[in-house]
């Protein structure tokens, strides 16, 4: 093989692991925009239901049809499933429109016993020595 083929090959194989370590960086950073995401509309969904804008039963109706793993359902107070059901979470739009309906006495009618969403503690963040560094 010339030597002008073998550096080629080197190239290439030096190109490749380049390309993957590029790829591997934009899905970290894709799933730490999604995670973001997440979070943000959790913490409009909570502030709402704190306001009293979105009501909390309903937020309980949504996580019983949502939630199937036994330690995120007691999260929430909601009881574990016997033979955890393919998610059928109630749309949004279904949610938002019953808000606007007059609030009825009629109890809500799933099994899971209502209870107040519970605002998870602050975490303390720790500072790190370059972020200390630009704050000064």
């Amino acid at each position: 093989m010339s030597k002008r083929l073998e550096q080629l090959l080197k190239k290439e194989s030096q190109l490749k692991a380049q390309i993957q370590l590029a790829q591997a960086a934009e899905r970290t950073k894709e799933r730490k925009k999604e995670t973001r995401r997440k979070f943000l509309i959790g913490t409009a969904i909570l502030s709402q239901v704190e306001s009293g804008d979105f009501a909390e039963e309903q937020l309980v109706i949504i996580m019983d049809a949502f939630l199937t793993r036994p330690n995120e359902r007691a999260l929430f107070g909601l009881a574990a499933l016997e033979t955890p059901p393919p998610s059928q979470a109630p749309k949004v739009s279904s949610v938002i429109a019953e808000q606007k309906k007059p609030v009825t006495t009629q109890q809500p009618t799933t099994k899971a016993k209502t209870t107040s969403v519970k605002k998870a503690p602050a975490k303390k963040r720790r500072t790190t020595k370059k972020a200390a560094q630009k704050s000064q």
